[in-house]
Protein backbone atom coordinates (compact mmCIF):
# COMPACT_ATOMS: atom_id res chain seq x y z
CA UNK A 1 0.00 0.00 0.00
CA UNK A 2 1.95 3.46 -0.85
CA UNK A 3 0.91 6.65 0.85
CA UNK A 4 0.18 9.94 -1.01
CA UNK A 5 2.17 12.86 0.99
CA UNK A 6 2.14 16.57 0.21
CA UNK A 7 5.17 18.15 0.23
CA UNK A 8 5.47 20.82 3.39
CA UNK A 9 8.68 21.34 5.88
CA UNK A 10 8.21 19.38 8.77
CA UNK A 11 8.98 21.62 11.03
CA UNK A 12 8.34 25.28 11.53
CA UNK A 13 8.10 27.74 14.32
CA UNK A 14 4.82 28.36 15.63
CA UNK A 15 2.54 31.10 14.65
CA UNK A 16 3.18 32.86 17.78
CA UNK A 17 6.89 33.34 16.72
CA UNK A 18 6.00 34.60 13.50
CA UNK A 19 3.70 37.23 15.09
CA UNK A 20 6.69 38.17 17.60
CA UNK A 21 9.69 38.78 14.98
CA UNK A 22 7.18 39.87 12.03
CA UNK A 23 6.68 43.02 14.39
CA UNK A 24 10.43 43.23 14.69
CA UNK A 25 10.21 42.84 10.45
CA UNK A 26 7.85 45.90 10.96
CA UNK A 27 10.27 47.98 13.24
CA UNK A 28 12.96 47.46 10.51
CA UNK A 29 10.98 48.31 7.54
CA UNK A 30 8.84 51.59 9.15
CA UNK A 31 12.08 53.71 9.73
CA UNK A 32 11.55 55.10 6.25
CA UNK A 33 8.88 57.30 8.96
CA UNK A 34 12.46 58.44 10.21
CA UNK A 35 13.09 60.90 7.37
CA UNK A 36 11.31 63.65 8.93
CA UNK A 37 13.37 63.98 11.90
CA UNK A 38 16.90 63.95 10.48
CA UNK A 39 15.78 65.98 7.42
CA UNK A 40 16.68 69.51 8.67
CA UNK A 41 19.94 68.45 9.73
CA UNK A 42 20.75 66.40 6.45
CA UNK A 43 19.64 69.20 4.34
CA UNK A 44 21.73 71.96 6.19
CA UNK A 45 25.15 69.54 5.91
CA UNK A 46 24.61 68.59 2.44
CA UNK A 47 23.22 72.45 1.30
CA UNK A 48 19.50 71.12 -0.13
CA UNK A 49 16.92 73.08 -1.15
CA UNK A 50 13.27 72.65 0.59
CA UNK A 51 12.46 71.21 -2.62
CA UNK A 52 15.46 69.05 -3.19
CA UNK A 53 14.75 67.64 0.59
CA UNK A 54 10.78 67.04 -0.57
CA UNK A 55 12.02 65.03 -3.21
CA UNK A 56 14.10 62.48 -1.60
CA UNK A 57 11.61 62.15 0.75
CA UNK A 58 9.52 61.41 -1.71
CA UNK A 59 11.45 58.56 -3.52
CA UNK A 60 11.67 57.02 -0.16
CA UNK A 61 7.56 57.48 -0.13
CA UNK A 62 7.56 56.34 -3.86
CA UNK A 63 9.72 52.98 -3.15
CA UNK A 64 7.85 52.04 0.25
CA UNK A 65 4.51 52.45 -1.34
CA UNK A 66 5.28 50.76 -4.82
CA UNK A 67 4.70 47.64 -3.52
CA UNK A 68 3.22 45.54 -6.20
CA UNK A 69 6.58 44.01 -7.72
CA UNK A 70 6.93 42.78 -3.71
CA UNK A 71 3.69 42.04 -4.27
CA UNK A 72 3.88 39.80 -6.64
CA UNK A 73 6.80 38.25 -5.70
CA UNK A 74 5.04 36.87 -2.45
CA UNK A 75 2.00 35.48 -4.38
CA UNK A 76 4.56 33.55 -6.80
CA UNK A 77 6.61 32.25 -4.78
CA UNK A 78 5.96 32.56 -1.04
CA UNK A 79 7.13 34.86 2.19
CA UNK A 80 11.22 33.83 2.31
CA UNK A 81 11.89 34.74 -1.35
CA UNK A 82 10.26 38.15 -0.42
CA UNK A 83 11.99 39.01 2.84
CA UNK A 84 15.71 37.95 1.42
CA UNK A 85 14.80 40.35 -1.58
CA UNK A 86 13.65 43.40 1.26
CA UNK A 87 16.06 42.85 3.46
CA UNK A 88 19.04 42.74 0.27
CA UNK A 89 17.67 45.98 -0.79
CA UNK A 90 17.07 48.12 2.55
CA UNK A 91 20.64 47.29 3.77
CA UNK A 92 21.91 48.15 0.56
CA UNK A 93 19.63 51.38 0.05
CA UNK A 94 21.06 52.80 3.56
CA UNK A 95 24.29 51.48 3.44
CA UNK A 96 24.96 54.12 0.34
CA UNK A 97 22.69 56.70 2.20
CA UNK A 98 25.26 56.56 5.00
CA UNK A 99 28.32 56.48 2.30
CA UNK A 100 26.42 59.62 0.75
CA UNK A 101 26.01 61.68 4.00
CA UNK A 102 30.22 60.99 4.54
CA UNK A 103 30.54 61.90 0.80
CA UNK A 104 31.99 58.64 0.36
CA UNK A 105 29.54 58.43 -2.64
CA UNK A 106 27.40 60.93 -4.79
CA UNK A 107 25.82 62.84 -2.81
CA UNK A 108 23.78 64.64 -5.25
CA UNK A 109 20.50 65.04 -4.46
CA UNK A 110 18.99 62.73 -6.86
CA UNK A 111 21.33 59.83 -6.33
CA UNK A 112 20.18 60.49 -2.00
CA UNK A 113 16.94 60.14 -3.73
CA UNK A 114 17.69 56.86 -5.45
CA UNK A 115 19.15 55.61 -2.14
CA UNK A 116 16.24 56.79 -0.16
CA UNK A 117 14.09 54.63 -2.72
CA UNK A 118 15.87 51.44 -2.87
CA UNK A 119 15.84 50.90 0.94
CA UNK A 120 11.97 52.16 0.95
CA UNK A 121 11.49 49.55 -2.17
CA UNK A 122 13.08 47.22 0.59
CA UNK A 123 11.07 48.56 3.77
CA UNK A 124 7.85 47.40 1.32
CA UNK A 125 9.00 43.63 0.91
CA UNK A 126 9.44 43.29 4.69
CA UNK A 127 6.29 44.86 5.40
CA UNK A 128 4.60 42.52 2.81
CA UNK A 129 6.23 39.46 3.78
CA UNK A 130 5.26 40.15 7.58
CA UNK A 131 1.68 41.17 7.16
CA UNK A 132 0.52 38.65 4.38
CA UNK A 133 2.77 36.09 6.09
CA UNK A 134 0.94 36.59 9.44
CA UNK A 135 -2.41 37.31 7.89
CA UNK A 136 -2.73 34.05 6.52
CA UNK A 137 -1.97 32.53 9.73
CA UNK A 138 -5.25 33.51 11.65
CA UNK A 139 -8.65 33.43 11.24
CA UNK A 140 -10.65 35.83 8.96
CA UNK A 141 -12.64 37.32 11.53
CA UNK A 142 -9.29 38.53 13.28
CA UNK A 143 -7.87 40.13 10.36
CA UNK A 144 -8.89 43.69 11.41
CA UNK A 145 -6.99 43.34 15.16
CA UNK A 146 -3.68 41.26 13.53
CA UNK A 147 -3.56 44.11 10.64
CA UNK A 148 -3.54 47.04 13.07
CA UNK A 149 -1.22 44.85 15.30
CA UNK A 150 1.55 45.08 12.74
CA UNK A 151 0.56 48.17 11.12
CA UNK A 152 1.30 50.08 14.26
CA UNK A 153 4.69 48.37 14.95
CA UNK A 154 5.29 49.78 11.46
CA UNK A 155 4.11 53.33 12.20
CA UNK A 156 6.00 53.83 16.21
CA UNK A 157 9.22 53.18 14.59
CA UNK A 158 9.45 56.83 14.06
CA UNK A 159 8.89 57.60 17.54
CA UNK A 160 10.95 54.96 19.03
CA UNK A 161 14.24 56.07 16.84
CA UNK A 162 13.87 59.54 17.03
CA UNK A 163 14.08 58.96 21.06
CA UNK A 164 17.12 56.79 20.40
CA UNK A 165 18.65 59.62 18.03
CA UNK A 166 18.37 62.18 21.23
CA UNK A 167 19.31 59.93 23.60
CA UNK A 168 22.54 58.23 22.22
CA UNK A 169 23.89 61.02 19.12
CA UNK A 170 23.96 64.08 20.67
CA UNK A 171 26.79 65.74 22.45
CA UNK A 172 26.27 67.04 26.46
CA UNK A 173 24.86 70.39 25.98
CA UNK A 174 23.68 70.33 22.20
CA UNK A 175 20.84 69.69 20.23
CA UNK A 176 21.03 66.68 17.95
CA UNK A 177 20.28 68.87 15.01
CA UNK A 178 23.65 70.29 15.49
CA UNK A 179 25.37 67.11 14.98
CA UNK A 180 26.11 65.41 11.94
CA UNK A 181 23.61 62.81 10.66
CA UNK A 182 25.93 60.19 9.50
CA UNK A 183 26.80 58.27 12.78
CA UNK A 184 23.36 57.85 13.20
CA UNK A 185 22.55 56.62 9.54
CA UNK A 186 25.68 54.39 10.39
CA UNK A 187 23.41 53.06 13.46
CA UNK A 188 20.47 53.06 11.35
CA UNK A 189 22.02 50.78 8.66
CA UNK A 190 23.22 48.05 11.24
CA UNK A 191 20.28 47.92 13.44
CA UNK A 192 17.19 47.47 10.74
CA UNK A 193 19.91 44.79 9.01
CA UNK A 194 19.85 43.29 12.11
CA UNK A 195 16.39 42.89 12.86
CA UNK A 196 15.43 42.16 9.23
CA UNK A 197 17.77 39.23 9.32
CA UNK A 198 16.04 38.04 12.40
CA UNK A 199 12.71 38.27 11.25
CA UNK A 200 13.50 37.00 7.69
CA UNK A 201 15.02 33.82 9.38
CA UNK A 202 11.74 33.68 11.22
CA UNK A 203 8.24 34.78 9.56
CA UNK A 204 6.45 32.01 7.11
CA UNK A 205 2.96 30.93 6.70
CA UNK A 206 2.28 28.08 9.21
CA UNK A 207 1.04 25.01 7.68
CA UNK A 208 -2.37 23.78 8.77
CA UNK A 209 -6.11 25.72 9.89
CA UNK A 210 -5.64 29.35 10.38
CA UNK A 211 -6.42 29.83 14.28
CA UNK A 212 -8.47 32.36 15.99
CA UNK A 213 -6.53 35.16 17.51
CA UNK A 214 -6.33 34.62 21.25
CA UNK A 215 -4.46 36.54 24.21
CA UNK A 216 -1.28 36.86 22.61
CA UNK A 217 -2.44 39.55 20.27
CA UNK A 218 -4.20 41.46 22.74
CA UNK A 219 -0.39 41.37 24.85
CA UNK A 220 1.58 42.65 21.54
CA UNK A 221 -1.96 45.54 21.69
CA UNK A 222 -0.31 46.48 25.18
CA UNK A 223 3.28 46.66 24.47
CA UNK A 224 2.56 48.42 21.68
CA UNK A 225 0.20 51.19 23.94
CA UNK A 226 3.42 50.70 26.52
CA UNK A 227 5.72 51.55 24.40
CA UNK A 228 3.60 54.14 22.53
CA UNK A 229 2.63 55.76 26.02
CA UNK A 230 6.52 55.99 26.95
CA UNK A 231 7.78 57.26 23.97
CA UNK A 232 5.39 60.57 24.56
CA UNK A 233 6.14 60.72 27.87
CA UNK A 234 10.21 61.18 26.80
CA UNK A 235 8.82 63.57 23.95
CA UNK A 236 7.19 65.75 26.16
CA UNK A 237 10.00 65.30 29.11
CA UNK A 238 12.20 67.30 26.43
CA UNK A 239 10.08 70.46 27.94
CA UNK A 240 11.65 70.61 31.41
CA UNK A 241 15.49 72.21 32.18
CA UNK A 242 17.75 70.02 32.87
CA UNK A 243 16.38 66.66 30.98
CA UNK A 244 18.71 64.29 29.87
CA UNK A 245 17.31 61.53 26.92
CA UNK A 246 20.19 59.02 27.40
CA UNK A 247 18.70 56.65 30.02
CA UNK A 248 15.45 57.08 28.40
CA UNK A 249 16.95 55.83 25.09
CA UNK A 250 18.83 52.93 27.14
CA UNK A 251 14.71 51.98 28.96
CA UNK A 252 13.13 52.14 25.30
CA UNK A 253 15.78 49.90 23.62
CA UNK A 254 15.34 47.45 26.29
CA UNK A 255 11.52 47.54 26.09
CA UNK A 256 12.06 46.58 22.62
CA UNK A 257 12.51 42.84 23.74
CA UNK A 258 9.15 42.48 25.14
CA UNK A 259 7.88 42.00 22.08
CA UNK A 260 9.60 38.71 22.23
CA UNK A 261 6.77 37.55 25.33
CA UNK A 262 3.87 36.34 22.99
CA UNK A 263 6.66 33.96 21.20
CA UNK A 264 7.74 32.65 24.35
CA UNK A 265 5.06 32.07 26.48
CA UNK A 266 3.94 30.20 23.41
CA UNK A 267 5.45 26.66 25.24
CA UNK A 268 6.76 24.74 22.33
CA UNK A 269 9.29 26.69 19.60
CA UNK A 270 8.47 24.44 16.78
CA UNK A 271 5.52 22.88 15.62
CA UNK A 272 5.26 19.30 13.46
CA UNK A 273 3.89 20.21 9.98
CA UNK A 274 1.47 17.22 8.18
CA UNK A 275 4.26 17.00 5.64
CA UNK A 276 5.33 13.78 6.89
CA UNK A 277 2.06 12.38 7.50
CA UNK A 278 0.26 9.75 5.49
CA UNK A 279 -2.42 11.16 3.42
CA UNK A 280 -5.18 9.42 5.60
CA UNK A 281 -3.95 10.94 8.62
CA UNK A 282 -3.73 14.33 6.93
CA UNK A 283 -7.59 13.54 6.26
CA UNK A 284 -8.76 13.03 10.06
CA UNK A 285 -6.65 16.02 10.91
CA UNK A 286 -7.24 18.48 8.36
CA UNK A 287 -10.45 17.49 6.89
CA UNK A 288 -12.88 20.08 7.85
CA UNK A 289 -10.11 22.49 6.32
CA UNK A 290 -10.68 20.53 3.46
CA UNK A 291 -14.35 20.43 3.43
CA UNK A 292 -14.44 24.20 3.93
CA UNK A 293 -11.71 24.96 1.21
CA UNK A 294 -14.07 22.98 -0.93
CA UNK A 295 -17.36 24.89 -0.02
CA UNK A 296 -15.65 28.56 -0.21
CA UNK A 297 -14.30 27.65 -3.18
CA UNK A 298 -17.98 26.25 -4.63
CA UNK A 299 -19.07 30.12 -4.02
CA UNK A 300 -18.14 32.88 -7.02
CA UNK A 301 -17.73 36.75 -6.65
CA UNK A 302 -21.70 37.12 -6.59
CA UNK A 303 -22.32 35.33 -3.95
CA UNK A 304 -23.85 32.09 -5.71
CA UNK A 305 -23.41 29.08 -5.74
CA UNK A 306 -20.96 27.37 -8.49
CA UNK A 307 -19.76 23.87 -9.15
CA UNK A 308 -16.08 23.06 -7.89
CA UNK A 309 -16.05 20.66 -11.40
CA UNK A 310 -17.32 20.57 -14.42
CA UNK A 311 -20.18 18.47 -13.40
CA UNK A 312 -23.05 19.93 -12.22
CA UNK A 313 -23.47 19.72 -8.17
CA UNK A 314 -19.62 17.58 -8.32
CA UNK A 315 -18.32 18.72 -5.27
CA UNK A 316 -14.12 17.97 -5.57
CA UNK A 317 -12.81 18.97 -1.92
CA UNK A 318 -9.58 21.04 -2.21
CA UNK A 319 -7.28 17.99 -1.02
CA UNK A 320 -8.47 14.24 -0.40
CA UNK A 321 -7.24 11.10 0.62
CA UNK A 322 -6.92 10.01 -3.39
CA UNK A 323 -4.97 13.40 -4.87
CA UNK A 324 -1.92 12.87 -6.44
CA UNK A 325 1.39 14.40 -5.54
CA UNK A 326 1.25 18.04 -6.70
CA UNK A 327 -2.27 17.50 -8.07
CA UNK A 328 -4.41 20.38 -8.71
CA UNK A 329 -7.84 21.17 -9.04
CA UNK A 330 -9.39 23.51 -11.06
CA UNK A 331 -11.58 26.39 -8.89
CA UNK A 332 -13.29 29.02 -10.25
CA UNK A 333 -12.32 32.24 -9.39
CA UNK A 334 -10.29 31.14 -6.37
CA UNK A 335 -6.95 30.00 -7.19
CA UNK A 336 -4.10 28.25 -4.73
CA UNK A 337 -2.36 30.09 -2.61
CA UNK A 338 0.19 27.30 -2.12
CA UNK A 339 -1.02 25.76 1.00
CA UNK A 340 -4.24 24.69 2.75
CA UNK A 341 -5.76 28.10 3.09
CA UNK A 342 -9.13 28.12 1.37
CA UNK A 343 -9.95 31.89 0.82
CA UNK A 344 -11.81 32.64 -2.06
CA UNK A 345 -10.84 36.03 -4.11
CA UNK A 346 -10.43 37.59 -7.88
CA UNK A 347 -7.43 37.30 -9.95
CA UNK A 348 -5.64 40.93 -10.34
CA UNK A 349 -7.62 41.33 -13.23
CA UNK A 350 -10.72 40.63 -11.69
CA UNK A 351 -10.07 43.43 -8.95
CA UNK A 352 -8.84 46.40 -11.37
CA UNK A 353 -12.69 45.84 -13.00
CA UNK A 354 -14.72 46.73 -9.82
CA UNK A 355 -15.56 50.61 -9.15
CA UNK A 356 -14.37 49.68 -5.72
CA UNK A 357 -11.20 49.72 -6.22
CA UNK A 358 -10.50 53.01 -8.06
CA UNK A 359 -12.44 54.43 -5.26
CA UNK A 360 -10.45 52.68 -2.95
CA UNK A 361 -7.16 53.29 -4.90
CA UNK A 362 -8.00 57.72 -4.95
CA UNK A 363 -9.11 57.55 -1.34
CA UNK A 364 -5.48 56.18 -0.52
CA UNK A 365 -4.28 58.91 -3.17
CA UNK A 366 -6.13 61.69 -1.53
CA UNK A 367 -6.03 60.63 2.46
CA UNK A 368 -2.48 59.34 2.83
CA UNK A 369 -1.05 61.59 0.36
CA UNK A 370 -2.26 64.88 2.00
CA UNK A 371 -0.93 63.40 5.22
CA UNK A 372 2.30 62.78 3.76
CA UNK A 373 2.48 66.28 2.88
CA UNK A 374 2.05 67.81 6.09
CA UNK A 375 4.93 65.11 7.75
CA UNK A 376 7.35 65.55 5.11
CA UNK A 377 7.22 69.54 5.75
CA UNK A 378 6.69 69.93 9.85
CA UNK A 379 10.36 71.56 10.26
CA UNK A 380 9.29 73.69 7.56
CA UNK A 381 5.81 74.69 8.48
CA UNK A 382 6.99 75.06 12.05
CA UNK A 383 9.65 77.74 10.91
CA UNK A 384 7.34 79.09 8.49
CA UNK A 385 5.19 80.04 11.72
CA UNK A 386 7.97 82.14 13.12
CA UNK A 387 7.13 86.25 13.41
CA UNK A 388 7.82 88.10 10.48
CA UNK A 389 8.52 91.14 12.36
CA UNK A 390 11.18 89.49 14.42
CA UNK A 391 13.01 87.15 12.22
CA UNK A 392 12.08 88.42 8.25
CA UNK A 393 15.69 88.37 6.31
CA UNK A 394 17.31 87.75 9.58
CA UNK A 395 19.97 85.26 10.51
CA UNK A 396 20.02 83.03 13.59
CA UNK A 397 21.67 80.28 15.34
CA UNK A 398 19.11 77.40 15.90
CA UNK A 399 19.71 77.69 19.09
CA UNK A 400 18.33 81.23 19.27
CA UNK A 401 15.31 80.29 17.62
CA UNK A 402 11.76 79.24 19.06
CA UNK A 403 10.53 76.32 18.42
CA UNK A 404 13.47 74.36 17.55
CA UNK A 405 12.65 71.58 19.09
CA UNK A 406 9.33 71.48 18.52
CA UNK A 407 9.68 69.50 14.88
CA UNK A 408 11.53 66.36 16.86
CA UNK A 409 8.31 66.86 18.80
CA UNK A 410 5.58 66.80 16.49
CA UNK A 411 7.39 63.67 14.95
CA UNK A 412 7.34 61.51 17.91
CA UNK A 413 3.95 62.64 18.67
CA UNK A 414 2.67 61.90 14.85
CA UNK A 415 4.02 58.45 15.42
CA UNK A 416 2.75 57.50 18.69
CA UNK A 417 -0.90 58.70 17.57
CA UNK A 418 -0.37 57.18 13.94
CA UNK A 419 -0.01 53.59 16.37
CA UNK A 420 -2.98 54.94 18.29
CA UNK A 421 -5.11 55.07 14.94
CA UNK A 422 -3.99 51.66 13.33
CA UNK A 423 -4.85 49.78 16.62
CA UNK A 424 -8.23 51.63 16.91
CA UNK A 425 -9.15 51.17 13.41
CA UNK A 426 -8.73 47.76 13.61
CA UNK A 427 -10.57 47.17 16.62
CA UNK A 428 -13.60 49.00 15.85
CA UNK A 429 -13.87 47.59 12.19
CA UNK A 430 -13.58 43.73 13.56
CA UNK A 431 -16.08 44.85 16.71
CA UNK A 432 -18.87 46.66 14.47
CA UNK A 433 -18.31 44.66 11.26
CA UNK A 434 -21.91 43.38 11.24
CA UNK A 435 -23.40 46.66 11.63
CA UNK A 436 -20.52 48.84 9.53
CA UNK A 437 -18.88 47.64 6.41
CA UNK A 438 -14.88 47.54 7.07
CA UNK A 439 -14.98 50.48 4.16
CA UNK A 440 -17.22 52.89 6.08
CA UNK A 441 -14.76 53.42 8.48
CA UNK A 442 -12.47 55.39 5.58
CA UNK A 443 -15.41 58.15 6.12
CA UNK A 444 -14.35 58.68 9.52
CA UNK A 445 -10.15 58.60 8.35
CA UNK A 446 -11.13 60.63 5.18
CA UNK A 447 -13.13 63.61 7.18
CA UNK A 448 -10.77 63.65 9.57
CA UNK A 449 -8.05 64.56 7.02
CA UNK A 450 -9.58 66.94 5.28
CA UNK A 451 -10.25 68.55 8.62
CA UNK A 452 -6.77 68.54 9.79
CA UNK A 453 -5.16 70.48 6.38
CA UNK A 454 -7.53 73.12 7.05
CA UNK A 455 -6.56 73.76 10.71
CA UNK A 456 -2.78 73.62 9.65
CA UNK A 457 -3.81 76.57 7.21
CA UNK A 458 -3.31 79.28 10.26
CA UNK A 459 -2.69 76.87 13.17
CA UNK A 460 0.67 78.23 15.09
CA UNK A 461 3.27 76.15 16.63
CA UNK A 462 1.70 75.79 20.01
CA UNK A 463 -1.92 74.75 18.23
CA UNK A 464 0.05 72.44 15.91
CA UNK A 465 0.36 69.92 19.01
CA UNK A 466 -3.82 69.08 18.64
CA UNK A 467 -3.25 69.13 14.43
CA UNK A 468 -0.19 66.59 15.02
CA UNK A 469 -2.47 64.49 17.31
CA UNK A 470 -5.70 63.99 14.95
CA UNK A 471 -3.17 63.94 11.79
CA UNK A 472 -1.62 60.56 13.26
CA UNK A 473 -5.12 58.94 14.41
CA UNK A 474 -6.49 60.27 10.79
CA UNK A 475 -3.15 58.67 8.76
CA UNK A 476 -2.49 55.58 10.88
CA UNK A 477 -6.07 54.24 10.37
CA UNK A 478 -5.95 54.35 6.37
CA UNK A 479 -3.16 51.70 6.58
CA UNK A 480 -5.04 49.29 8.47
CA UNK A 481 -8.14 49.45 6.78
CA UNK A 482 -7.69 50.04 3.08
CA UNK A 483 -5.63 46.57 3.61
CA UNK A 484 -8.24 45.00 5.67
CA UNK A 485 -11.12 46.48 3.10
CA UNK A 486 -8.70 44.84 0.32
CA UNK A 487 -8.21 41.23 1.62
CA UNK A 488 -12.12 41.91 2.18
CA UNK A 489 -13.63 43.10 -1.30
CA UNK A 490 -10.84 41.23 -3.23
CA UNK A 491 -9.78 38.18 -0.97
CA UNK A 492 -6.18 36.44 -0.45
CA UNK A 493 -5.91 35.06 -3.84
CA UNK A 494 -3.84 38.36 -5.11
CA UNK A 495 -3.76 40.14 -2.18
CA UNK A 496 -0.20 40.86 -2.59
CA UNK A 497 -0.89 42.55 -5.94
CA UNK A 498 -4.02 44.64 -5.24
CA UNK A 499 -2.19 46.07 -2.15
CA UNK A 500 0.84 46.52 -3.95
CA UNK A 501 -1.44 48.40 -6.52
CA UNK A 502 -3.01 50.60 -3.91
CA UNK A 503 0.11 51.49 -2.54
CA UNK A 504 1.01 53.45 -5.81
CA UNK A 505 -1.78 55.71 -5.20
CA UNK A 506 -0.23 57.48 -1.99
CA UNK A 507 3.54 57.09 -3.75
CA UNK A 508 1.96 59.49 -6.58
CA UNK A 509 0.09 61.29 -4.00
CA UNK A 510 3.08 62.34 -2.11
CA UNK A 511 5.25 63.30 -5.52
CA UNK A 512 2.72 65.65 -6.49
CA UNK A 513 1.31 66.91 -3.10
CA UNK A 514 4.49 67.21 -1.08
CA UNK A 515 7.33 68.04 -3.44
CA UNK A 516 5.43 69.58 -6.64
CA UNK A 517 3.00 71.27 -5.04
CA UNK A 518 4.03 72.08 -1.63
CA UNK A 519 8.07 71.97 -2.10
CA UNK A 520 7.96 74.42 -5.13
CA UNK A 521 5.40 77.15 -3.57
CA UNK A 522 7.44 77.23 -0.46
CA UNK A 523 10.87 77.48 -3.03
CA UNK A 524 9.31 80.16 -4.58
CA UNK A 525 7.93 82.14 -1.39
CA UNK A 526 11.14 81.91 0.26
CA UNK A 527 12.73 84.20 -2.86
CA UNK A 528 10.96 86.90 -1.13
CA UNK A 529 10.19 85.78 2.80
CA UNK A 530 12.80 83.86 4.77
CA UNK A 531 14.58 83.51 7.53
CA UNK A 532 18.77 81.92 7.56
CA UNK A 533 19.10 79.22 10.53
CA UNK A 534 22.87 78.58 11.37
CA UNK A 535 23.29 74.87 12.88
CA UNK A 536 26.90 72.74 13.08
CA UNK A 537 28.58 75.35 10.90
CA UNK A 538 26.15 74.94 7.70
CA UNK A 539 23.05 76.90 6.94
CA UNK A 540 19.83 77.16 5.51
CA UNK A 541 17.31 79.46 3.98
CA UNK A 542 13.16 78.16 5.44
CA UNK A 543 10.21 80.10 4.11
CA UNK A 544 8.34 82.53 6.39
CA UNK A 545 5.00 83.28 6.30
CA UNK A 546 1.69 81.47 7.21
CA UNK A 547 1.24 82.04 2.57
CA UNK A 548 4.13 79.69 2.44
CA UNK A 549 1.49 76.14 2.87
CA UNK A 550 -1.18 78.31 2.51
CA UNK A 551 -2.38 77.19 -0.83
CA UNK A 552 -0.89 73.82 -0.70
CA UNK A 553 -3.00 73.15 2.70
CA UNK A 554 -6.25 74.36 0.42
CA UNK A 555 -5.88 71.73 -2.46
CA UNK A 556 -5.23 69.00 -0.36
CA UNK A 557 -8.29 69.81 2.08
CA UNK A 558 -10.46 69.52 -0.84
CA UNK A 559 -8.81 66.75 -2.24
CA UNK A 560 -9.86 64.96 1.34
CA UNK A 561 -13.02 66.42 0.81
CA UNK A 562 -13.56 64.34 -2.66
CA UNK A 563 -12.28 60.97 -0.77
CA UNK A 564 -14.65 61.09 2.10
CA UNK A 565 -17.37 61.10 -0.94
CA UNK A 566 -15.93 58.23 -2.54
CA UNK A 567 -15.51 56.36 0.67
CA UNK A 568 -19.52 56.61 1.41
CA UNK A 569 -20.63 56.10 -2.17
CA UNK A 570 -18.43 52.55 -1.61
CA UNK A 571 -20.23 51.59 1.54
CA UNK A 572 -23.00 52.42 0.05
CA UNK A 573 -22.59 50.13 -2.57
CA UNK A 574 -21.06 47.61 -1.03
CA UNK A 575 -24.18 47.54 1.97
CA UNK A 576 -26.28 47.58 -1.25
CA UNK A 577 -24.66 44.67 -3.44
CA UNK A 578 -23.31 42.80 -0.71
CA UNK A 579 -20.31 43.34 -2.67
CA UNK A 580 -17.92 40.69 -1.20
CA UNK A 581 -15.96 37.72 -2.07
Amino acid sequence: HTHTHIKMAAWRLNRWWCMSLGMYLMFSGGTVYLFPAYSAALRRQLGYSIEQTNQISTFCNIGTWMGILGGIIYDRFGAKPTGVAGLTLLALGYTLFYLGSRGLVSSNYWAMAAYAMVFGQGSSYLYTMSLLANVGNFEPNDRGKLVGLLACCFGLTAGVFTQLRKGLFASPGTDVDDESVSPFLLFLTLCTSALGLLGVLVVNRVPGPPNRAGWRVSVGYGLCLLLAFYVCLTALGETFDGWSPVLPAKILAALMSLYMLPAVSSGFVVTRAPGSLPAKQQQQQYGAVVSSASSAAAVGGNGHHKSATAGEGDSTPLLTAHSEPNASVNLPEVGSLASLSHEPGYSFRQSLSKPEFWLLFFICFSGIGSGVMVLNNIPEIVYSRLSKAEYMHATVAQSDAPYTSDSSAFVVLFSVFNVCGRLASGFLADRFQAAVPRCGWLVVSSALMAIVQIYFISATVPMMYAGVVVLGLSYGSFFCLYLTVTSELFGLRTFGTNSGFLGLAPAIGSELLSTLLAGKLADRAKETSYVTVVAGGNEAAHCLGEDCFRVALIVTACLCAVGTACAALMTLRVKRNGFRV
